[in-house]
């Protein structure tokens, strides 16, 4: 695996995971009692940000319960 997978494959798990936990997700979540520490999505948010993606883009819609 090239590292250019490498770096895509990890990106993709860090949107898919907060994604999941964000308020206001643009796609339903898994399961409506996802939870993450903040401090970890800050992390995630911090890296993925760092690497150019553009956060704001999953936060869109709020599902109702």
């Amino acid at each position: 695996m090239s590292v250019t997978t490498n770096t895509e494959a990890v990106q993709a798990a860090l949107v898919a995971i907060l994604a999941e936990v964000v308020d206001c997700p643009r796609k339903r979540p898994y399961s409506p009692d996802s939870y993450l520490p903040a401090r970890l999505v800050e992390q995630a948010r911090t890296a993925l940000v760092g690497a150019g993606f553009d956060v704001a883009s999953l936060q869109t819609q709020r599902w109702a319960p």
